[in-house]
């Protein structure tokens, strides 16, 4: 994976795109394994040897299959005044919540301890063609712009339920044209209002049916290992908001105008 320069968990300083395309490709190209379910990916994150860390990143080996993953360490409890923290802990919160909503938007993200230490492991995505910042930058428009519109819209309002501040480079395009978030460790910020209202304009109807589901007792059975009691409640709360804002603009322009059916035709979370 590569991202912008502040440091997260997907590539360590200085890899170029081409080099981190070919880092994360190593020994395991879709090509040659197909696809993997997210359950198989986390089992494998969870369980296999692990190498010598290259930066952030490293080579894990189960005996059958080899693969790039990355670390994030960094696990900030108190940030100073005017940050938020930066902490591994809302990267693996923030892609069990995409299982809760069900939308493949993350790439797997566990919890595993390295030299007896808390981290986060995330999957080296294959495929890699672009980050969001590049693509802006380039001007590159994807072939089917309505399929890409309604993958945005997804993030879109992911953004706002998490509140994580991310910028167009912390979001992949792989080949297919997927959008894929990533490093998410600022995120859940103890904030209840929504950053960003005016990019709330569309959302799929099973996305938005999943939101009106979410309440405190069970994010916090989810999530509760990762975020706290304050960072749940502020998450309940924008999950209320934004239904409630697409529940206001339903009323005024009616549901076509609002909902569409995300194609869900392909497996879902698979890699």
């Amino acid at each position: 994976m590569c991202r912008r320069s502040r440091i997260r968990s997907e590539v360590g300083a200085g890899l170029s795109l081409a080099a981190c395309l070919t880092l994360t490709a190593l020994s395991s190209p879709a090509s040659a394994q197909g696809k993997r379910s997210c359950e198989a990916i986390e089992a494998f994150m969870r369980s296999a040897r692990m190498s010598a860390p290259r930066g952030l990143s490293v080579v894990m080996d189960d005996g059958t299959m080899q693969h790039r993953v990355f670390l994030h360490t960094s696990d900030e409890h108190d940030a100073p005044p005017g940050r938020f923290r930066d902490t591994w802990r809302a990267t693996v919160a923030a892609y069990e919540l995409t299982k809760i909503l069900e939308i493949n938007l993350m790439p797997p993200y566990v919890e595993r301890s390295v030299d007896g230490t808390p981290v986060s492991i995330s999957w080296g995505l294959d495929d890699v063609i672009m980050d969001d910042a590049q693509r802006i930058q380039r001007n590159v428009q994807p072939q089917d712009l309505e399929a890409w519109d309604r993958q945005m819209s997804l993030v879109r309002v992911f953004d706002e339920l998490i509140y994580d501040g991310r910028a167009p480079s912390d979001l992949l395009i792989t080949k297919d044209w997927q959008p894929w978030v990533i490093a998410p460790s600022q995120g859940f910020r103890p904030i209840t209002t929504i950053q960003h209202p005016g990019n709330l304009v569309k959302c799929d109807r099973k996305l938005l049916g999943k939101l009106r589901t979410l309440d405190k007792d069970m994010l916090t059975r989810k999530l509760g290992n990762w975020l706290t009691p304050g960072e749940i409640d502020a998450l309940h709360v924008r999950a209320g908001a934004i239904v409630a804002l697409f529940d206001r603009k339903i009323a005024a322009t009616g549901d076509a105008a609002v909902l569409f059916d995300l194609d869900r035709s392909g497996a879902p979370c698979s890699l």
